[in-house]
């Protein structure tokens, strides 16, 4: 989210608008914060390991996604991951947040295990003119859920000019 809301022209003058999608606006897990210097390649090999064994599990995730999260890992190495989620716990994008008046959409998964409950909140305190989509689901309800997240962003764009704004 941080790269989002630090674009040029959120004000409203020169974006359309904005949607957002299991995004953050602080880090999402700040008990993890007192430990952002051990979060280097080995480490997130091993957590990776443990959280495709997830992946193996019945009922867990589709074959599709499966297939889709095995593509992503293969991509992206670990030390690439380390940094990113050393990143993600320095985040703080309220103010930016705070100052965006582009009309804004949050796309929100219902059972999301990696953006919280609490992002959610603190998009609804900061930008109280953004409309709030749930969209069942985990973290990548966008990915199992593509149709119902495109007719949600394709409504909120279509009635811009007179809806937009308005909290769902």
């Amino acid at each position: 989210m941080t790269t989002l809301v630090m674009l040029p022209g959120l004000d409203g003058t020169e974006v359309t608008a904005t949607i957002l999608c299991a995004s953050f606006v602080t880090a999402p897990h700040p008990g993890l914060i007192p430990f952002r210097g051990v979060l280097r390649s080995p480490l997130v090999a091993v957590v990776r390991a443990i959280r495709r064994s997830r992946l193996l599990i019945p009922g867990y995730a589709s074959k599709e996604l499966r297939q889709a999260k095995a593509r992503t890992w293969r991509r992206v190495g670990s030390t690439a991951l380390a940094a990113r989620s050393r990143a993600v716990l320095q985040v703080d994008a309220r103010p930016q947040l705070q100052s965006c008046r582009a009309p804004l959409l949050y796309l929100v998964s219902t059972h999301d295990e990696v953006v919280g409950r609490s992002s959610l909140d603190q998009i609804r305190t900061l930008a109280p003119q953004a409309r709030v989509e749930q969209i069942e689901g985990k973290h990548l309800a966008l990915f199992t859920h593509p149709r119902t997240a495109a007719a949600s962003i394709t409504g909120f764009l279509s009635g811009r000019d007179e809806t937009c704004g308005a909290p769902a």
